[in-house]
């Protein structure tokens, strides 16, 4: 029976430096954990990473002061969580857990955005909520604890169950390792295994249910790094000091992988104190080249820049967040500081924020909802590091594209958290200059080509776009457009409407969106999205990706070993003349194999639909079914004859092999995944 510990503040001399070797929180460290799973509705790959960054900030609860962590979660790129937790350590050595603010972000089925809460929020000493050990000094098998407890709210416990174990994972090999079950009251009957490592803390988590054998999710550490922002940082560095005038701020490019926003704000230049906010480019992807905006800077004041990752992914229509605000939120408090009111362009709430408060910009909507942005600064870097955000790390760097240009400073941004595998490290995902005056066209196409990234973006009628022999971003938007990519490594976006693209030599990404679209490869080894609508793709040569999307498509393989995904809508698939790795996906499909090349039918949806395979070679070609299907091995398939054809029927579907006789089928036909 777990025992809620007794809590005494008397015993927490010195609260803040937790060393307990299980469970270490140095000022400055962040660790990250990741996990992948299959979706088994789907067939495709989610993925979760968490990042847990020890702060240098503290926070007083019951008397004790805390040390406050920062634990942001997401899904498949996607923020879902955002919770500050409070810990500290007793004299004795024990670590105890006194609360947290948790902001959850609710998304509908097809991934919108709906609204916050802040469920699971509490705090020690608050109605009734009592703290509890998160680690014990020494921990021995059998030891039973509350971790937390806040009845209906927060009941989670603790069991040692072993010690000195061994742990291998793919960051690395771990030693002398505790292993903990955390269960709750909340949730009878499920739990996770957490294997901590001495010097590190959490390695391992395994989550399962209780009365099964194998766990359900493992989420391994990835990355551990450790970071100084604990001296007082320049608030002016990748700052611009304002004279009264006017900056204009200029859209010169970008290399990201992901539609960004990039906002300003203005701020004290003595206080920090934070001014007027505003989003600037609502979606760089579809910004062209010379665009600008200005901000009125006064003086004694300076302009900041900020950039929001991944703003299409989250579904946010920034350029309407007047029906909401912008406003700063000081994470280590979860409280609202400084706002900006969009409903009238003229009105400024100012507050106490400043840019030392450890705040970050966020928007709401109409309803009041925090909007789940990550936003990265440009203001306020030290020593490689990021002092509004943290838990970023340095994004943003002062560029040299700009020399010989007098008045005009060039700020480049990176996209990905430096704590974490998504930071390349490029700070080529956007280009923003700021200037006293509206740049000439003749500079904008100057900078533009000091970049080194070719980009054009087209309009909203029919275009017609054609690349360089260097690497190329085109996007099209909306109309029936023409797209040739030529040479190169190309990004290619087709946009709405019924558009032809065609990549060329190199290895290109492709995307259709919406609209009937026909989409060519060429060679190198592409990546094709069909995405919405009926579309044509051909992959030619090279091992190509090509994906259908929705819609009733057609996609042809090709020289090379191709990989060819159908996606929601009756699709034909055909392989090429090396053979290639088919899956229809949803819905009634057709697959082709190619004779003489060693072909692989996929099956890993629930439900699949009735296929039809044509070309179907026996001893070369081969099916796979993912075993998460309920289809485990060749017993649990039905073989019939039907005319001509062999029928596969399983419990998700069923699959008519044309022209082949079932008496040659045989569990060597198959693989299990």
């Amino acid at each position: 029976m777990a025992i809620l510990p007794d809590f005494a503040a008397a015993t927490f001399g010195n609260s803040t430096n937790i060393d307990n070797t299980f469970f270490p929180l140095p000022g400055g460290t962040i660790n990250s954990y990741g996990a992948a799973l299959i979706d088994p509705e789907t067939g495709e790959e989610e993925t979760e990473r968490n990042d847990h960054f020890a702060t240098f900030e503290t926070k007083i609860i019951e008397g004790v002061e805390t040390v406050v962590v920062r634990d942001t979660a997401y899904a498949d790129g996607v923020l879902v969580e955002d919770t500050l937790d409070w810990y500290a350590q007793a004299d004795d050595g024990n670590v105890w857990y006194l609360g947290e603010i948790a902001t959850n972000y609710n998304y509908n089925d097809e991934g919108e955005f709906i609204g916050t809460d802040f469920g699971g929020s509490w705090e020690a000493g608050v109605d009734g909520a009592a703290p509890g050990w998160i680690m014990r000094a020494a921990p021995m098998p059998g030891d039973s604890y509350f971790q937390e407890f806040y009845a209906g709210v927060a009941e989670d416990e603790g069991e040692v169950i072993a010690t000195g174990l061994t742990v291998e994972t793919d960051f690395g090999s771990f030693d002398d390792v505790v292993k903990i079950l955390d269960t709750s009251g909340l949730e009878p009957g499920v739990g996770a295994y957490k294997y901590f490592a001495p010097g590190v803390g959490l390695v391992l988590e395994e989550e399962v249910v209780l009365s099964e054998d194998e766990p359900e999710l493992v989420i391994e550490i990835t990355n551990r790094r450790e970071v100084d922002v604990s001296a007082p940082v320049d608030p002016t560095e990748l700052a611009f000091a304002g004279d009264g005038a006017a900056k204009t701020i200029t859209f010169i490019s970008e290399d990201a992988s992901t539609n960004g926003a990039i906002g300003a704000y203005t701020f004290d230049t003595a206080t920090g104190e934070i001014g007027e906010a505003r989003i600037l480019f609502a979606d760089t992807e579809d910004v062209k080249a010379g665009a600008q905006a200005t901000m009125a800077v006064a003086a004694g004041q300076s302009l900041g820049l900020f950039l929001i990752p991944d703003v299409e992914d989250l579904g946010l229509e920034l350029e309407d967040y007047a029906d909401g605000g912008l406003f700063f939120r000081d994470f280590t408090s979860g409280d609202v500081a400084d706002v900006y009111d969009g409903d009238d362009a003229t009105t400024y709430t100012p507050g106490p924020a400043t840019i030392y408060d450890r705040v970050a910009p966020v928007v709401t909507d109409a309803d009041g909802n925090l909007l789940p942005i990550r936003a990265f600064h440009s203001v306020g870097n030290r020593d490689g590091f990021n002092f509004l955000n943290p838990v970023a790390g340095e994004n943003a760097l002062a560029s040299d594209i700009d020399d010989g240009l007098a008045g005009v400073e060039v700020v480049s941004f990176e996209d990905g958290l430096a704590s974490t595998e998504d930071f390349d490290g490029d700070f080529d995902d956007a280009f923003v200059a700021v200037s006293d005056a509206p740049l000439s066209g003749e500079t904008v196409n100057a900078l533009v080509e000091a970049t080194g990234i070719s980009r054009r973006v087209g309009t909203d009628g029919p275009d017609r776009l054609v690349g360089t022999d260097e690497d190329d971003q085109l996007i099209a938007l909306d109309g029936n457009d023409v797209i040739r990519g030529s040479g190169g490594d190309d990004q290619i976006e087709a946009g709405d409407g019924n558009d032809r693209a065609y990549g060329g030599a190199g290895d290109d990404e492709i995307s259709g969106e919406e609209g009937h679209d026909r989409l060519f490869g060429d060679e190198g080894d592409d990546e094709i999205d069909g995405d919405e609508g009926r579309d044509r793709i051909q992959g030619d040569a090279g091992d190509d990706e090509l994906a259908g999307g929705e819609g009733n498509d057609q996609l042809c393989g090709g020289d090379g070993f191709d990989e060819l995904k159908g996606g929601e809508g009756d699709d034909r698939l055909r392989a090429g003349g090396d053979g290639a790795r088919m899956s229809g996906g949803a819905d009634d499909d057709i697959l082709f194999g190619e004779a003489g090349a060693e072909d692989v039918f996929v099956f890993d949806l629930i439900p699949f639909g009735r296929d039809l395979i044509r070309g179907f070679e026996n001893g070369a070609d081969r099916i796979e079914i993912a075993t998460y299907t309920g289809v485990e091995s060749f017993e649990d398939v039905a073989v019939t004859q039907d005319g001509h054809s062999t029928v596969l029927s399983f419990a998700e579907g069923t699959v008519e092999i044309a022209n082949f006789d079932s008496a040659l089928i045989n569990a060597s036909d198959f693989f299990f995944v």
